[in-house]
């Protein structure tokens, strides 16, 4: 059989993008991609949640996804058929400890999470408290706009020489090592297919936030839901329908028609 879709590779974000409002899954979408695996398509899911807080969220993901999971915003790729990571990245526990008490010195209105080298999200602690001194990902919440805002402007000014920091809600703001993003996996990934003898891969993203942006800048092909912050629409190839009307399923609708016609790009980089 025939598989048209065997050298393409979807990497979806998850809130905003996959799921749809209050994080409901999109009949259209699983139809969709179920459409698209069963024609040799890769799909998976590019998300800032770790395996455990996905898992709670949606556990079905392990089944949706049959490519490697992109995670911590680009600190872990894991293997949802084996349920291992792959590759994994942290930055120094003992410095960000400082960091994360000065932010909310700062910042004292804002809650705080870690996710460590436990494999779980900590939350309800102090930067003291949290267990280990590797760390994937610092995250900070507040539910005012303009704190978020102040907040990733000064982490950039005072860190952005140690952490990405990035938006990836509008009422969060979140650090992973200067060395991460959810882009710089789409090379790893690159590599893994190649090693498995699929040396052109066309890469389609995505996304609708700031932690997307490097992602989907990264991509082949990018596509944004058109809830999609501005700053995203403006890098993306299509902007399609709001993320609750199946934003998933309309990209994988217009990989099947370009597919059809040949319009789908054949090297990195190329565009529709």
């Amino acid at each position: 059989m025939h598989k048209p879709f065997e050298h393409i590779l979807i990497l979806s974000d998850f809130d905003g993008t996959f799921a749809g409002k209050n994080g409901r899954i999109v009949p259209r979408n699983l139809e969709a991609i179920e459409r698209f695996k069963a024609l040799g398509g890769h799909f998976t899911f590019s998300t800032g949640r770790l395996p455990s807080v996905l898992a709670e969220l949606y556990p079905d993901f392990r089944y949706v996804a049959n490519a490697p999971v992109v995670m911590s915003n680009g600190a872990v790729l894991y293997d949802p058929l084996n349920d291992t990571v792959l590759k994994e990245f942290f930055f120094d526990g003992v410095f960000a400890r400082r960091a994360a008490k000065d932010i909310l010195a700062r910042f004292p209105d804002m809650d705080f999470v870690c996710y460590a080298d436990d494999g779980v999200m900590q939350q309800d602690l102090t930067p003291d408290e949290v267990r280990g001194d590797r760390w994937r990902k610092m995250r900070f919440h507040s539910p005012s706009h303009d704190q978020v805002l102040a907040c990733r402007d000064y982490m950039r000014a005072a860190y952005g020489d140690r952490y990405n920091v990035f938006r990836s809600w509008h009422s969060i703001v979140e650090a992973v090592d200067k060395t991460v993003t959810k882009g710089n996996m789409i090379a790893i990934l690159r590599e893994y297919y190649a090693a498995r003898g699929l040396d052109d891969l066309i890469v389609c993203c995505i996304g609708d936030f700031e932690n997307d942006i490097d992602m989907l800048k990264s991509a082949d092909v990018a596509f944004c839901p058109s809830n999609a912050i501005d700053a995203v629409k403006a890098l993306c190839d299509r902007v399609l329908c709001d993320h609750d009307e199946g934003a998933v399923a309309a990209m994988i609708e217009v990989i099947e028609k370009e597919t059809d016609s040949g319009a789908l790009p054949r090297a990195p980089q190329g565009n529709f």
